[in-house]
């Protein structure tokens, strides 16, 4: 088996744990299973699966198995409640653990029901961040996510390579985890000489907020129980902790094993096979999920939907200062009952002790009392506004505190300084990294987090205002059970205490509380149950960390460890331990020597400042970080860095009036002596900053969810009437373009890829959606600002309308996901190979930074705003002074008027490559109707008989080719026009996308996605397809087709090639076809320079000379002639002589702006003659002219002579045979 775990974590780096190192890949022989072998496997393992949870979780259940409300089993599981989502990701995860335990691969059941990654829109870039963590990271909009996977920076070590516990390197059994727990982790307390202990209960809710690893459940959801069971009464997860006969607290309970269930299984990504995995049930971010909950459902339960506050449980003249809300179900999930229930929080754990209740109930106050000041200062804001908003601030205040109060206690400056954990005093960080994932490492989840419980003391002290010991609670009798909380003053007592009392010693010893604490007469032992979970979730040894975090010395024997450990822990290790190497991770981490100024030893200081950074850099909603939307202001950003957990404190205690500055350290005299609340010593935010003037804020602030939904569900009716009437007006010709009229030859010009068309029916619903909201709230007259137009208005609001965060309802499928059939063309793995030498066909990932910059299929960047009539999409009809703009067909004949100036120097083959690399660049696709008709938009009126897309341009009088009126109906006439298509991702205004790639790149020659290219291949040598010419000894010509419905050639048949205007006319094509033939021209070269290459290769580096042939004519030749060489100096566009090219900004998006698209490159168009001559190769002229009129899409003129084409098609050109099956 030891093949498979290695062959399932490819992409793990198994000895270099360092946050620069790069993956290193395993090698290794894989053996041979049959597809047979796979469906058989995969079969057997859904039916094993289907009788555990159909007959033998019933039987169990049946049997009693079953935990008892009140037992220490029964908290335990309350601790790990498994959500529903959890429950049901389990079972698929464990039909993949059965089939991998027969050595296969999926392609069965997994293949059909597995949850498979969604295709969808992509990411908006809203304001604020999601509840489950869904597109935090806009490529791998999963990452981070709550109810997904561990990371795994160390490949999991099972005893069988699937989900059987870690053994001793010598074969034998580990030692039971009671026994390391009492002999290595129990002993005298030890106090910390300034660590308080609200940086213990801080730490329990930060790594709560972090990780929530579930616990699997039996029938129906029960709770399993695994000692002192009838025999053939064990559920399969049970992994239950041995207990030896003179344990020195069990002994007296007559206990002789402790309660472990196995953690809930987890489906791994893609659904592949391979070890087990656990999951994470709760984001991995730091975004207060613990305050808020891991997802929508949560956080309403949570909410109050008044002035953007939190539910809260009043207390009677305690105005501010209310607790917790209840815990209305899961009653059984606490000790205590009546007047003082459990509580209810983010996390479901925030009843495990005291300490965290309190800080759980001091953010909820901070959150509460943020939104009351935000609505007093902005009365306009919505509930929805405030709560978002507050939320917003409340995270960035935890995650300041954390990585500046929390993280220097915990690793010290020399940590901190080394993992670039330290926050910035003014100023943006820029280190956001879209190809980090932000998870958290199982290791760090399931050991690591837990050297907090080290810090936790035994007992907590109360103390009164004038700093007198009141008193104290063990911490066992707080355990699900926050009666104290609810006594008058007590609250306050213990949270003085929390800043007062000094934490446990950074050392393996845990107090006895947490080892040998009573419940119920049962024994709890936390260090135990986190060993028992390490090897449950397969976490490899001790030492293989500190080899993979490169800490020196190496060990190899328990000898090494004389200068990390005390000499007593190493003694009893070496005691306990077959081998250094079987040492725990927990266990060897915690008995580390603390490094100068901290809690923790190298090892966990090691994978807690990896943990951290990355969960700094992949956070695109880092609260320092300058990215919009969702980015404070500088202004707002001081003011957070003001922030502090004793403001905090200060601000929700409950009569709190003093608190020394740094509440994580004792206080002292000096340097940290305590100072009262309400002076200026320990800073406030000044909220002010977030005050909002503007009314148009107002308006957006009324776009709540609601309105959202619905608005969004009308438009897309309106869509589907759309369509209807498209269909229906396609049956009846009604607006129906003739084939072979102008209008579908003018589509050849612009006509759309099946793509496109896709990305249209989502962006018409936003576009309708953005006017249905705009009628809503401006066009009616209310939320109006005095003194400015409504024009002024609507343009101002449509633009911040972008920013609405769709993520949400597209989630829920308000937005339903049409872009499905866009996966099998276009790249999309991320993240990106940044060692490919070759470039993507659809130009993804060419910035492995941002992979969307410069692809096709993506909307055209602007330099400026939109302007349209309606701020929407309606065309400008008016100047700046208010008059209307004149005919576009008045501007053509009187300003570009046809005079014949032929250049004094320059040939028309400057023209021609212009075009030709113009249409490398953009393609902006025209709008088609229903069954992919051409709609006829000639009828002035045709925008309302035809279609709403049509824009037909008036002729005016006295046109000089076309009468403005018909002379026999007296019907006004138009040209026709059909608007380009709509591909704008958000609401706003409207925008048009790119087809092409905007990279100089050869997609005209090889296409713009892989369906189009593969089309374009023969797969044979190298080369692209080609068509052998009609007479003995020409060059092939492109491959043909008959599909093209502009085409005009009597032949019926049109060029292919990577761009479909192609055979726009025969110069174009002339070069596309010489370029089809440099292609196949090089290869042919390669494969005698290479024989051993393939296709593949060949074809990618014929491509990619190819390609920069395109380039070096485009920056060698064209550009100096087209600019002029100072210009070309000026931008640095001229080509080195030699050496490389060292001016690669990531940063820089290669997206064609529409301007450039839409107008500065049409410039082109005035250097095209009305005919092109036909030479021979003397340069005399050969036969008449071609007209440009006469050649659009009559490919037929590169072949024949003029006077063939006009008679007839000549039966040769029934012979043309392709070089291979297109």
């Amino acid at each position: 088996m030891n093949w498979f775990w290695k062959f399932s974590n490819i992409g793990h780096n198994v000895y270099d744990l360092d946050i620069s190192a790069k993956f290193r890949y395993p090698r290794f022989s894989m053996p041979k299973i049959t597809s047979e072998d796979l469906r058989k496997s995969v079969t057997l393992a859904n039916e094993r699966v289907r009788k555990r949870l159909e007959v033998l979780e019933p039987q169990i259940f049946s049997n009693g198995a079953i935990q008892t409300p009140g037992s220490v089993g029964w908290f335990i599981a309350a601790s790990a409640k498994t959500k529903i989502i959890a429950k049901n990701y389990s079972r698929l995860a464990l039909i993949a653990e059965e089939a991998t335990k027969t050595l296969v691969n999926k392609n069965t059941i997994l293949g059909r029901e597995c949850l498979q990654p969604i295709v969808s829109l992509p990411c908006y870039p809203g304001k604020y961040r999601s509840y489950t963590g869904h597109c935090n990271n806009v490529q791998n909009p999963e990452w981070g996510n709550a109810n997904t996977p561990y990371l795994r920076t160390l490949s999991p070590d099972y005893s069988d390579g699937i989900y059987k516990p870690r053994i001793s390197i010598n074969g034998g059994h580990l030692p039971s985890a009671r026994e390391v727990s009492l002999t290595i982790h129990m002993g005298s307390d030890n106090i910390h000489s300034h660590m308080t202990t609200v940086t213990t209960f801080f730490g329990e809710f930060i790594f709560h907020d972090l990780a929530h690893t579930a616990q699997a459940v039996g029938h129906k959801g029960h709770r399993i129980k695994c000692c002192d069971l009838k025999n053939g009464s064990q559920h399969p997860e049970c992994m239950p902790i041995g207990v030896r006969s003179d344990d020195p607290i069990l002994s007296d309970l007559r206990q002789d094993c402790m309660e472990y269930v196995r953690s809930s299984t987890a489906i791994r990504t893609g659904c592949t096979l391979g070890p087990r995995e656990q999951i994470n049930q709760v984001t991995s971010f730091l975004d207060g999920s613990a305050i808020y909950g891991s997802s929508q459902e949560e956080s309403q339960s949570l909410r109050k939907f008044s002035a953007g506050e939190l539910s809260t449980q009043e207390q009677s003249g305690t105005k501010g200062r209310d607790l917790l809300p209840v815990q209305s179900d899961n009653l059984q999930d606490c000790k205590s009952s009546g007047r003082t229930r459990c509580f209810r929080a983010g996390d479901v754990r925030v009843n495990e002790n005291l300490g965290l209740t309190i800080i759980h109930t001091i953010f909820m106050r901070e959150h509460n009392r943020i939104a009351r000041n935000l609505a007093l200062i902005n009365t306009h804001w919505t509930d929805e506004q405030l709560f978002e908003e507050t939320r917003r601030i409340v995270v960035a205040e935890l995650q300041h505190i954390t990585y500046n109060e929390f993280l220097p206690s915990v690793l010290g400056h020399q940590m901190m300084n080394k993992y670039n954990l330290q926050l910035l005093n003014t100023g943006f960080y820029n280190n956001y990294t879209i190809n980090q994932s932000p998870s958290v490492d199982n290791a760090v989840a399931s050991a690591v987090f837990a050297f907090i419980y080290t810090a936790i003391p035994s007992n907590m002290e109360r103390y009164s205002q004038e700093l007198q010991n009141l008193g104290s609670i063990k911490m066992g009798d707080s355990f699900y059970d926050p009666t104290e909380i609810y006594r008058n003053n007590k609250f306050d007592e213990y949270l003085m205490g929390m800043i007062s009392q000094n934490a446990m010693g950074s050392d393996p010893v845990v107090t006895n509380e947490m080892i040998n604490g009573i419940i119920s007469n049962e024994a709890l032992d936390l260090v135990a149950l986190t060993i028992q979970q390490g090897r449950d979730h397969g976490l490899p040894g001790y030492t293989q960390w500190r080899r993979g975090c490169k800490i020196e010395p190496n060990v190899e024997e328990f000898s090494d460890l004389t200068t990390i450990m005390k000499s007593d822990a190493i003694k009893k290790l070496s005691k306990l331990y077959a081998s250094v190497h079987d040492i725990d991770l927990f266990t060897g981490g915690l008995a580390e020597k603390p490094m100068k100024g901290a809690m923790v030893g190298p090892t966990f200081a090691c994978l807690l400042g990896r943990q951290f950074y990355f969960l700094r850099t992949g956070d695109r909603f880092w609260y320092e970080n300058d990215m919009p939307p969702s980015a404070f202001n500088k202004d707002q950003l001081d003011e957070i860095r003001k922030t502090s957990l004793a403001r905090i404190i200060c601000d929700n205690g409950d009569k709190t009036d003093f608190v020394q500055p740094s509440s994580m350290i004792a206080s002292d005299i000096f340097l940290n002596a305590f100072q009262y609340c309400s002076t200026g010593t320990i800073n406030s935010i000044d909220l002010n900053k977030w005050k909002t003037d503007s009314k148009l804020i107002h308006s957006m602030s009324k776009i709540d969810k609601n309105m959202l939904t619905e608005e969004l569900r009308r438009a897309r009716r309106e869509v589907q009437s759309l369509r209807q009437s498209e269909a229906e007006n396609m049956l009846k010709k009604n607006g129906v373009a003739a084939p072979n009229s102008p209008q579908t030859r003018l589509s050849g010009f612009v006509r759309p890829k099946r793509q496109a068309q896709i990305i249209n029916n989502q962006s018409l619903v936003l576009e309708l959606a953005t006017n249905g909201i705009v009628n809503n709230l401006l066009r009616n007259g209310r939320d109006r600002e005095l003194g400015r137009s409504l024009n002024e208005d609507i343009q101002d609001f449509v633009q911040s309308l972008p920013q609405m965060d769709l993520t949400e309802l597209i989630d829920n499928q308000v937005i339903s996901n049409e872009h499905k059939s866009l996966a099998k063309c276009y790249e999309s793995v991320v993240p990106c190979d940044h060692t490919s030498p070759f470039r993507s066909i659809s130009g993804f990932c060419n910035n492995v930074n941002n992979p969307e910059f410069g692809k096709s299929m993506r909307v055209f960047d602007r330099i400026l705003p939109a302007v349209y009539e309606d701020g929407i999409k309606s065309q400008r009809r008016r100047g700046k002074s208010g008059k209307s703009l004149p005919s576009p067909r008045v501007i053509s004949t009187t300003i570009h008027d046809d005079i014949s100036s032929p250049h004094v120097r320059y040939a028309l083959a400057t023209m021609q490559w212009g075009q030709f690399l113009d249409h490398d660049l953009t393609f902006t696709p025209m709008y088609m109707g229903a069954g992919d008709t051409l709609l006829d938009c000639k009828s002035c009126t045709s925008r309302k008989s035809v279609h709403p897309e049509c824009w037909p341009i008036p002729i005016p009088k006295n046109d000089p080719f076309f009468p403005s009126v018909n002379s026999t109906t007296g019907v006004k006439q138009c040209l026709h026009f059909v608007r380009s298509l709509n591909g704008q991702t958000t609401l706003g205004p409207r925008e048009q996308m790119n087809q092409v790639t905007s990279y100089v790149d050869g997609s005209g020659v090889y296409g713009s996605d892989i369906c189009e290219a593969n089309s374009l291949r023969t797969f044979q040598s190298g080369k692209l397809n080609s068509t052998r010419h009609p007479k003995a000894g020409f060059k092939d010509l492109l491959p043909q087709t008959a599909t093209h419905i502009e085409c005009k050639a009597p032949s019926g048949l049109c060029f292919m090639a990577g761009d479909m205007r192609a055979s726009e006319q025969p110069s174009l094509a002339s070069i596309h076809t010489m370029f089809m033939r440099e292609h196949n021209r090089l290869v042919e070269g390669l494969s005698k320079v290479n024989p051993h290459w393939n296709d593949e290769q060949l074809y990618h580096n014929g491509r990619r000379i190819l390609s920069a042939i395109i380039q070096q004519i485009s920056y060698g030749e064209f550009l100096p002639r087209i600019i002029g060489r100072d210009y070309v100096n000026r931008f640095g566009l001229t080509l080195l002589p030699n050496g490389y090219y060292n001016g690669y900004d990531s940063q820089c998006s290669s997206t064609i702006f529409n301007e450039f698209a839409a107008a500065v490159f049409r410039f082109g168009h005035s250097l095209l003659k009305p005919h092109f001559e036909r030479l021979d190769r003397n340069y005399r002229p050969v036969d008449e002219p071609l007209t440009l009129r006469s050649a659009f899409f009559n490919s037929d003129m590169l072949y024949t002579r003029v006077s063939t084409i006009s008679t007839s098609f000549p039966e040769e050109y029934q012979k043309l045979q392709f070089t291979a099956d297109l």
